[in-house]
This record gives C-alpha cells, sequence and structure tokens, in this order.
C-alpha cells in the first residue's frame, strides 16, 4: 500500500515540475514581450521628439532663409547665406530621423554588429550571476539598515 501511494506521490510531482516549467516559461515570454513592447513605447517616444524638434528648426530655417536670403540680395553679399549651409545639414538629419527611416537602418547596423562585432558590446565582466546580485541586495540592505 505505502509503495502504491509513493508511485501516486511522484507521478503528481512530476506532474507539478512540468507545470511549473510551463508556467516559468509563460512567465519570461511574457516578460520578453513587456521588455520589447515598452522598448518600442521609448523609439516612439524619440522618433516623436525628433519630429516636435524638427518642426522648431525647421521653422527657424525657413525664418533665416527668408532673412538671410533678403540680406544676401539687399547687400549683394553672399557671405550672408553662408549659416544656411549648416542649419541645412541639422535639419535634414532630423527630418532624416523622424521621417526617412533613420531607426531602420541604425536597427540594421545593430543587427550587423550583434551578428559580426558582438565583442564592441561585451558587458564588463560578463553577465552578473545570481549569487553577485544577491551579495550586493545584501550588502545594500546591510547599509540601509546602518543608516537607521
Amino acid at each position: 500500500m505505502g509503495s502504491m501511494m509513493s508511485a501516486a506521490m511522484d507521478e503528481n510531482m512530476e506532474k507539478q515540475k512540468v507545470f511549473q516549467k510551463d508556467l516559468q516559461f509563460q512567465m519570461l515570454e511574457r516578460n520578453m514581450n513587456m521588455q520589447n513592447a515598452m522598448r518600442e513605447r521609448m523609439m516612439a517616444t524619440q522618433i516623436a521628439g525628433t519630429r516636435e524638434m524638427l518642426n522648431w528648426t525647421g521653422s527657424f530655417w525657413a525664418v533665416a532663409v527668408l532673412g538671410l536670403g533678403i540680406g544676401a540680395i539687399k547687400k549683394g553679399n553672399p557671405v550672408f547665406i553662408a549659416p544656411l549651409f549648416p542649419l541645412t545639414w541639422v535639419v535634414g538629419y532630423q527630418w532624416d530621423t523622424a521621417y526617412n527611416g533613420k531607426m531602420t537602418r541604425i536597427t540594421s547596423e545593430a543587427e550587423n554588429i550583434l551578428k559580426g562585432e558582438l565583442s564592441l558590446v561585451n558587458l564588463a565582466m560578463g553577465l552578473p550571476t545570481v549569487a553577485e546580485l544577491d551579495s550586493r541586495r545584501a550588502a545594500q540592505a546591510a547599509a540601509h539598515s546602518v543608516k537607521k
């Protein structure tokens, strides 16, 4: 009778292990999806900020083109339009980031780096281990308790 009970317990334990493993996998997958969603939101916010900045720099550029162009015509001196060249580069760069797919090119280059130049992005001292995290947390807790 004891062996029947032991066998049933072993079977239940195995089912519990499988269930826990599936649950861990689901939690990890959800965490990865959440992190990706947050990354996408951050990138969208960055692009939106660039678009807003482009509105301001583009407006400034338009006013500068009119003012410096009129000044160059009135004075007959083309030196007045010299500041337009760097301003055009700045506005062009922001337009490229905001509307022309610069983020796609950056993502593509990041993929190339991760595929062929992984040593450029290695963490100093490698990935932290659970033991390192636990010891750091314990040290912070100790330091916090000393302050009280």
